[in-house]
């Protein structure tokens, strides 16, 4: 018989003891986490006391570094400087500028530099041999440079003001016979003249003068100018040598010399003579020269320098000079013609080829396809592919060349070709330009100008299917 003893009072079960030991490791847990929260706080606390001590010594730091600084610079301003005279010397002078810090534009000498480039141009001339297109070129870009700095050396104002004052040039006589060779009177003597805007005729230089510029301004700006006619003149003397030939290269360098010069009067010759003047040939003593065909396209004069010198000589305000410089430019047959090379080369060579691509793949899909005749559908793939690529074709010819929406004040006459406008784009669009630079610049006045130039360029755009000013098309007007 098992006897039933009573538990003692510290005795614990089981159950209670698990629940117990959960509870201990709970608060257990809880204290730990209560103390290591207060120490994250404590160590904040010390790190912010910390943080601002250092700060602190930072800022006055900094003050007594600013203070000793400041304090340094007076007392090295107070401190008198050395004298730069030497013992028994004058006073010492800068140091010329290095190579590489000196401007592009800087000329030392203009005047010295000017008679170099006419010496050697004179060597060049009174040469009986072909003059090498690499020397040339060297002597081009020496006056490029002495270009630049005497245009840099006159201000905007002084030039606008020197173009309005020059009397206009006036034509002399044609040359028939060969191109003379200049002598070394004319290449070096004063030059009293400026080429006419005829693009056969001899140069001549205008002369100008600035009342309203004191004695000193005037004097320097008469040999800014007088260098800038030597110049011009000797590099057109150069060019209209017979024994040089004048490649594209020479052209670009005199072009942009003579525009930085602002003297187009020297142009419209070049122009011509770049396409039309005899061409040495090489290897040959005496020289013996061939004639060139003038309409083919290498001839053409670049659209970048057409630009260059119509843009020159409509700030120049010389309506004839434009004209000549539109005749032997974009309205020639070489400029045309490197157009047509240019630009419609591949749109041809593409329509060319529409129809061998129409009949090879006409071909293959007549040979593939079994719900046709054969001989059937390669004659109807044919039709429809050549009529849709023709079609498409012509109304992008049509829409290329009837778009006018860029014509502000010179129009094509109605009836003029389409491929006509289109060749002669240029040459309407600079008509444009000057009837832009000459006429009012309100559009509710155009078609009141009048005068003599104004007349004259409504009868040369007359001449060549243009119409300035069509009265349909005014502002105001149906």
């Amino acid at each position: 018989m098992t006897c039933l003893l009573p538990h003692r009072a510290p005795y614990v079960c089981k159950a209670c003891r698990s629940t117990q030991t959960s509870r201990t490791i709970l608060r257990t847990f809880a204290s730990s986490s209560r103390r290591s929260a207060s120490l994250r706080e404590q160590l904040r606390e010390r790190e912010r006391s910390e943080g601002n001590k250092t700060k602190q010594s930072v800022s006055v730091a900094q003050r007594i570094g600013d203070a000793a600084s400041k304090t340094f610079q007076r007392a090295q301003q107070a401190t008198p400087q050395p004298s730069t005279v030497q013992p028994d010397g004058p006073v010492a002078q800068p140091a010329p500028p290095s190579q590489s810090t000196q401007s592009t534009h800087y000329v030392a000498n203009p005047r010295q530099e000017l008679r170099k480039i006419q010496e050697d141009a004179l060597s060049i001339l009174e040469s009986d041999r072909i003059p090498d297109e690499a020397a040339v070129l060297d002597l081009l870009a020496r006056a490029q440079l002495l270009a630049n700095a005497n245009a840099l050396s006159n201000t905007p104002q002084t030039q606008t003001r020197t173009r309005t004052q020059t009397v206009s040039p006036t034509p002399q006589e044609e040359t028939t016979g060969p191109l003379k060779q200049s002598s070394k009177s004319d290449l070096f003597g004063d030059l009293s003249e400026a080429p006419s805007s005829s693009p056969s005729s001899q140069p001549s230089a205008p002369k100008a003068t600035s009342p309203t510029s004191t004695p000193h301004n005037s004097n320097t700006t008469t040999d800014q100018e007088s260098h800038a006619l030597q110049l011009a003149k000797t590099l057109y003397t150069l060019l209209e040598d017979p024994k040089l030939y004048i490649s594209e290269p020479i052209l670009t360098s005199y072009v942009t010399t003579i525009c930085t010069l602002h003297l187009p009067q020297y142009l419209p010759k070049i122009f011509h003579l770049y396409a039309h003047k005899p061409i040495p040939k090489p290897n040959s003593y005496p020289i013996q020269y061939r004639t060139p065909w003038s309409r083919a396209p290498k001839y053409g004069v670049p659209p970048a320098l057409v630009k260059t010198a119509m843009e020159t000589a409509i700030l120049a305000k010389d309506m004839p000079l434009c004209i000549s410089i539109i005749d032997t430019t974009v309205a020639t047959p070489s400029f045309q013609s490197a157009k047509f090379l240019r630009r419609a080369a591949l749109p041809l060579s593409l329509a060319v080829s529409v129809v061998p691509l129409s009949y090879s793949l006409s071909t293959t899909a007549a040979a593939t396809q079994l719900s046709w005749d054969p001989d059937t559908f390669f004659y109807m793939c044919i039709a429809g592919g050549t009529a849709y690529l023709g079609t498409m074709g012509a109304l992008l010819f049509v829409t290329v060349t009837t778009w006018n929406d860029h014509h502000k004040r010179v129009r094509w006459v109605p009836g003029t070709g389409l491929a006509v406008r289109w060749l002669r784009e240029d040459e309407r669009y600079w008509f444009d330009r000057v009837a832009q630079g000459w006429g009012f610049e309100d559009e509710n006045r155009h078609g009141e100008e009048g005068g003599a130039e104004w007349s004259g360029l409504r009868e040369v755009c007359g001449r060549r299917w243009l119409e300035v000013d069509r009265s349909s098309l005014l502002p105001g007007m149906l």
